[in-house]
């Protein structure tokens, strides 16, 4: 199915000297590995940065479109202004489907659309990090002004913000997520928006899943923008681990409640030996101080030994798999 992926990005740092240094909002990390997998279609990025910034050339290396603009709303969370700025693009664009994605969503295959999005928008109730929609949809069209009814009426008025706020309390703050949350019992959200399938946008695939088959995998710790180039390389590890998780500990009917139980027992079973879990991960595990998943996932990092070095030196295989040289 033909369709266009679009990104929202912006970064108003005055230290940032090229976008390709962002590391936490790592869009053209992103889309070079987007496009070392062979995805054909156009790509959009909606730069809603106070400043002009240097792209350098991958624009043209990459063959994706910068379009500067500023955000919709007046409002210093500018994500706000997501679903306004990028739902006036897709009236602009002919392709009929739209991918709408973070940039810190990596892909294990060529992006494709789970399933046709007629007259729908694809999305996660709780995570609105890719949404796939019918662009030319009245129905779709009648949903995003919604949502965006609601978006701009908890920017100005306090009740509304908390009445948002107040429903949905996994968020801190107010974003366009909680109220994605909060249209859930209305009618047109139930007639318009369908279940993203779990293999798209997931990190939940760590443990006793399947995992060859998840498309692409939400990477959320500090310089994310080197995750590109070890993401199949990290598959590998998952692998093991799913493997080691299933054989030596599901069976035994050990579950995932204590922290660091299962760290033992994986380093401890057949083929745990040969991963490598650092002395700074043990301590965390060991105060308690966070999840034995995110721990792990941190810990596969580390243990491939990745750097800022590394992520430059390499960057021309992300070019090489597309038939093109790095900008100079």
């Amino acid at each position: 199915m033909v369709f266009s992926m679009v990104f929202y990005w912006w970064n108003d740092s005055s230290d940032l000297a090229k976008v390709s240094d962002d590391l936490d909002n790592p869009v053209v990390p992103c889309i070079s590995l987007i496009r070392g997998l062979n995805f054909q279609g156009n790509i959009y990025v909606i730069d809603v940065s106070s400043q002009e910034k240097n792209w350098e050339n991958y624009p043209y290396e990459l063959n994706f479109e910068v379009i500067k603009k500023s955000p919709y709303l007046s409002h210093p969370n500018k994500l706000l202004s997501k679903i306004f700025d990028s739902h006036m693009l897709s009236k602009r664009l002919s392709d009929k489907y739209i991918m709408l994605s973070d940039t810190d969503i990596f892909w294990q295959f060529s992006p494709s659309m789970p399933t046709t999005p007629l007259d729908s928008i694809l999305c996660r109730e709780d995570n609105t990090g890719i949404i796939c929609f019918d662009s030319k949809s009245p129905k779709v069209d009648a949903f995003f002004d919604l949502w965006k009814t609601y978006i701009n009426a908890g920017s100005i008025f306090s009740s509304v913000k908390n009445d948002v706020m107040e429903k949905y309390k996994l968020h801190t703050t107010f974003q366009e997520e909680a109220v994605f949350a909060y249209l859930r019992d209305f009618t047109l959200f139930q007639e318009v928006v369908k279940s993203l399938p779990e293999e798209y946008n997931s990190i939940d695939y760590m443990f006793g899943r399947d995992h060859e088959n998840y498309h692409c995998v939400r990477y959320k710790f500090d310089n994310r923008g080197l995750f590109p180039l070890i993401f199949h390389p990290f598959c590998d590890h998952v692998k093991m681990i799913n493997e080691i998780y299933k054989e030596h500990i599901a069976l035994k009917g050990i579950h995932r409640t204590k922290i660091g139980d299962n760290l033992e027992e994986i380093l401890s079973a057949a083929g745990g030996e040969d991963l490598i879990i650092c002395d700074k991960c043990k301590s965390i595990i060991d105060t308690g101080e966070a999840d034995e998943q995110e721990v792990i996932l941190k810990s596969i990092l580390q243990t491939i030994k990745y750097d800022e070095t590394r992520f430059m030196s390499d960057y021309p295989t992300l070019y090489s798999a597309i038939g093109k040289s790095p900008p100079t």
